[in-house]
């Protein structure tokens, strides 16, 4: 069995919350720094909040924030 045979056997782990870079989320359409370590990402008429997780500085390029729950 090949490694790409094996990868698409296993599923995605998708429990949690969704994790993206800073970089990814500075690319999005109605990128917003509410506070340092807090992003608003508006690209529609939903906003999504983002908050930083990760080590290091937060407005670093691989820097992680983890997406909050709606309220």
């Amino acid at each position: 069995m090949s490694a790409l045979e094996e990868k698409l056997e296993r599923p995605r782990d998708t429990g949690g919350r969704a994790r993206r870079t800073h970089a990814s989320l500075l690319a999005c359409r109605g990128y917003r720094v509410v506070e340092p370590g807090v992003v608003f990402v508006q690209p529609m008429d939903v906003v999504s909040t983002w908050k930083h997780v990760g080590a290091g500085k937060w407005d670093s390029p691989s820097a992680e924030y983890e997406k909050e729950e709606e309220r």
